[in-house]
């Protein structure tokens, strides 16, 4: 398609297609060393092609893909640069769309991994009241719960998701 009709952006809603493996259009973009990830949300990613004019002075979302946002996947081992970079995508993605929860549930988790229980604390928070019946932010606090060793807080938000994912 992109020899043919020589598309020079891709905007892709993959929220209803984000369990899929491999998700649609996203996954090949995410490959492809032509293209670049620009924004990203909950629901949508827009990608631009690096052979038009004035790419330059886009600026690329380089450490996150719509795949980890989707399904809260870190990478297995950051360099401080990484981090670093990480942590300033999500808070980018977070100011572009203050209404999404998933740039807060990732950095949530990233701070529950790295021990820092009052910020991943402040963003589930901030999640919660952004979206009271998603149960993957009661999924973030059992996480956060679990690893302070308060098991009990834990199976509560896990009782807790559970009735508020339903059949989901």
């Amino acid at each position: 398609l992109e020899r043919e009709y020589q598309f020079t952006h891709a905007a892709i809603y993959y929220d209803l297609q984000a369990e899929l493996n491999p998700i649609p259009y996203v996954d090949l973009l995410d490959a492809d060393p032509d293209w670049l990830l620009v924004y990203v949300d909950d629901w949508a990613a827009v990608y631009v092609h690096k052979g038009i004019e004035g790419i330059d002075e886009v600026e690329e979302i380089t450490s996150i893909t719509p795949k980890m946002l989707h399904h809260l996947t870190i990478p297995g081992e950051l360099t401080t640069n990484e981090l670093n970079r990480l942590q300033n995508d999500l808070n980018r993605i977070i100011k572009q769309r203050p209404d999404g929860i998933k740039p807060r549930l990732y950095l949530a988790r990233l701070y529950t991994m790295l021990g820092a229980y009052h910020e991943a604390e402040v963003l589930l928070n901030d999640a919660k009241k952004l979206q009271p019946k998603n149960f993957r932010v009661y999924l973030g606090f059992m996480e956060l719960f679990r690893e302070q060793g308060d098991l009990a807080a834990a199976d509560r938000m896990l009782d807790k998701a559970k009735r508020t994912a339903g059949f989901t």
